[in-house]
């Protein structure tokens, strides 16, 4: 029956007598013959769909109809518009069969995942997926049940393999791969260790999901995939190359002990000359307590003294591990000494302070410095990588992130237990640094200030003082700011430094508990800490003036004030500044000393008594300028 058809659309394609190019020709009888009453084609200028309504062999007319107009074609011309689509083409189902695809949605989902990668080429990611979907066919806030629904299905289709995550990428195979041939195919895609683990994790995952035991074999693969990789990767990242030889021993030890024994991670560390530097660099913590004991079987009775040398570096989760192994050998004491030194470069050990101040089991073996002094230390860090714009973006990043995680973890839980142990006026300098940092985001300021508002509710009640009656401010010139940052650093770089050093060598002299040296040391780091404390809350306290902020009306803070004695004993000048700039033999004084309280808020005329040469007298207020 449809021999003379098709041997008129051969005489009017052109094939046999060579009237049009062979190309020209065969995509002719492709299109015409898959042009049949109810099949649907593709426009090859956009993603229009056309159904075939009939069809004239004699005549060559071809009517079809889109979803608003109808229209005839010719065989020629109908090629040369449009292509064969699959009848499950998710463009199909978009414009001609929408009540099938509302119950595809519901009851297979998996199946319109296919047909949306039958319409973008067999590929597409979980981004493309919603925006294909929301709002016009599912509602965006049932997208994340729905997904989690097909994800479940597409566990089982054999035809399409997920990639990666956020976002998974979905790819289409008509023919279909097994579970193996994915997560081969995974593995050869993955480049780092992050990667090759998560391609792994995947493989063994998926056999959960169908209830199919991993195969000792493809196991086997996966390992010498894994070992191959190792030398290529050592040649940029030693560290990356150390990771994927644990990985290779997780593979065995795991999944296919029947393998033989594993020890390559022990291998390589054996290959490098200082292994323990390799550890703070391995980013996986799947991997962290595999290579803590790998690390430490291959150092031995070196391993405190090297965890200790590479604590402060180490990543949080990975402090945690370290300091179990530190606290299990007996050497609390290497803690205790980490912590001092963590405290005074927080930027750098950003991570080992947050380790602190979540704190553990292992670290309520030792006394870890006080809350708020981890907390002014967290802040501080947040406030310097703000300030200094020559700090690298990646660990700017890093500093904010890690700071926002300990601040808002487990519920704020220990900021609230930090602020049950400090008083009002503490409180208030907490505030105030909160609400001026940047890099928490928008909800943790707002969490933590409520957190403050509810244990000291005064702080918002308070009337308004005097500048010089706020307890909560230390005014201060710029000159002044200056010298405490100064004084700072050289407590932190020097002092707290030499101290750090001084503790290590006493410790290495052994039998701590006769070693007067070590007690010292620790002494002398504890007052050192008390004082970096004290500075550094004063810090927080600070406020700049200048000229601008000095009152001419009245004495106030940065004054300098001209006062007459009235019994003729001659004129003196008083300059109020703040406690790190008095210097009483350069007539400079301390604006919160009791003296000068007397003389703060007095205008011109005013009496004042004051005890200035030995003897109370009466002065007068002759003049009043700025003396800043």
């Amino acid at each position: 029956a449809h021999v003379p058809h098709l041997r008129l659309l051969i005489e009017r394609s052109g094939l046999a007598d060579g009237s049009r190019s062979v190309r020209r020709a065969l995509r002719m009888l492709e299109v015409c013959l898959a042009a049949e009453p109810g099949r649907y084609l593709l426009s090859r200028r956009d993603d229009t769909v056309a159904v075939v309504l009939s069809v004239d062999p004699q005549t060559d007319q071809y009517e079809v109809r889109f979803r608003e107009v109808q229209r005839s074609y010719g065989g020629d011309e109908l090629s040369t518009e449009f292509g064969p689509v699959h009848e499950d083409d998710f463009r199909v189902l978009d414009q001609f069969q929408r009540q099938r695809l509302a119950e595809l949605l519901e009851e297979r989902p998996e199946a319109v995942v296919i047909s949306a990668l039958r319409a973008r080429g067999g590929r597409l990611t979980q981004d493309d997926l919603r925006c294909l979907l929301t709002p016009r066919h599912l509602p965006p806030e049932a997208w994340t049940k729905w997904w989690s629904k097909a994800r479940s299905a597409l566990k089982r289709e054999r035809r399409v393999r997920m990639e990666g995550r956020s976002p998974v990428t979905l790819v289409y195979e008509e023919s279909g791969t097994d579970l193996e041939g994915q997560a081969g195919a995974n593995l050869q895609a993955a480049r780092t260790p992050s990667q090759i683990l998560l391609a792994c994790e995947g493989y063994f995952r998926e056999c959960r999901a169908i209830r199919e035991q991993p195969k000792t074999e493809f196991v086997k693969r996966m390992v010498d995939e894994v070992l191959r990789r190792a030398p290529d990767l050592r040649r940029d990242h030693p560290a990356a190359a150390w990771s994927a030889t644990l990985i290779a021993d997780w593979l065995i030890d795991e999944h296919a002990p029947d393998l033989g024994p594993s020890g390559h991670g022990a291998e390589f560390l054996a290959t490098v000359d200082r292994p323990a530097e390799l550890l703070p660099a391995v980013e996986e913590s799947k991997l962290w307590p595999r290579a803590v004991a790998t690390l430490g079987a291959v150092l031995g009775q070196r391993a405190g003294e090297e965890f200790a040398a590479i604590f402060s570096r180490a990543p949080e989760g990975l402090c945690e591990q370290l300091a179990e192994v530190l606290v299990a050998a007996g050497q609390t004491d290497r803690l205790a000494g980490l912590a001092g030194d963590i405290c005074g470069n927080p930027v750098e050990y950003i991570e080992a302070l947050t380790w602190l101040w979540k704190s553990s089991k292992a670290a309520e073996t030792f006394s870890p410095p006080p809350l708020i002094e981890l907390l002014s230390r967290m802040l501080d860090a947040l406030a310097q990588v703000n300030r200094e714009p020559q700090i690298p973006a990646a660990l700017r990043n890093r500093v904010r992130q890690a700071v926002r995680s300990a601040l808002g973890a487990a519920r704020y839980r220990r900021f609230d237990e930090c602020l049950a142990q400090i008083d009002e006026a503490m409180a208030s300098t907490v505030r105030n640094q909160i609400s001026r940092q940047e890099g928490l985001g928008a909800a943790v300021p707002e969490d933590l200030l409520e957190l403050i508002r509810k244990r000291f509710p005064g702080l918002w009640a308070k009337p308004k003082l005097a500048p010089w009656e706020n307890d909560s401010v230390i005014y201060v010139t710029a000159a002044g700011l200056h010298q405490r940052e100064r004084e700072i650093a050289h407590l932190v770089n020097v002092e707290m430094a030499e101290n750090a050093k001084a503790i290590g060598e006493a410790a290495s002299h052994g039998d701590l508990s006769e070693n007067s040296e070590y007690r010292f040391a620790l002494e002398r780091r504890d007052m050192l800490r008390s004082r970096l404390a004290v500075m550094q809350a004063q810090m927080l306290k600070a406020r700049v003036i200048d000229t601008h902020d000095v009152p001419t009306d009245h004495v106030g803070v940065g004054s300098r004030v001209r006062l007459v004695c009235k019994d003729g004993g001659g004129a003196t000048e008083l300059t109020l500044l703040g406690p790190w700039e008095a210097d009483p033999a350069r007539g400079v004084y301390n604006y919160q000393a009791p003296m000068c309280r007397h003389v703060l808020g007095r205008r011109v005329g005013d009496t004042v008594h004051l005890n200035l040469e030995g003897g109370e007298r009466a002065y007068r207020v002759e003049a009043i300028d700025p003396g800043v």
